[in-house]
Parts: structure tokens; sequence; C-alpha cells
């Protein structure tokens, strides 16, 4: 997952998602300050993984309680 070189797809999401996304998220703290740039497929990844967080909490709050304080966008 460290990969540098990648085809151009991948790279540019990855460079878009280092971009814009917000590095003091409650979950996986520690993972946004350790991923550069550089390595594309970790940042993708990442993106994947959050969001599949995302949706399990969501699916869970709502199984639950009837109600989600995670966004339908946030998956």
């Amino acid at each position: 997952m460290s990969m540098r070189r990648c085809p151009d797809e991948p790279r540019v999401r990855a460079e878009e998602l280092f971009r814009t996304t917000t590095r003091d998220v409650k979950h996986y703290i520690e993972f946004w300050k350790q991923v550069p740039p550089t390595e594309p497929y970790h940042l993708v990844l990442g993106d994947v993984r959050d969001k599949l967080y995302n949706t399990r909490e969501r699916a869970r709050h709502l199984l639950a309680h009837d109600i989600s304080d995670v966004p339908e966008e946030a998956n």
C-alpha cells in the first residue's frame, strides 16, 4: 500500500482526498496524521474505510434508536 507509482486516476483521487479531507475527524486520527500524499493507495482506501465505518455506525444507530446522528451523506 505504500506504492508510490500508480495510474493517474487513483493518484488524482488521492491528491483530491489529501487536499479536502478533514484531518481532525473523530475516528482514525492517527492514520491520517501518518499518510503522506505520496502514498495514493493508502489515501484512497482510507476514504473507503471511513465510509464503511460511517455506514456501520449509521446502521447501528438506526437499528437501536430509529435515528442516527451520522448523516446519510457520510456513507
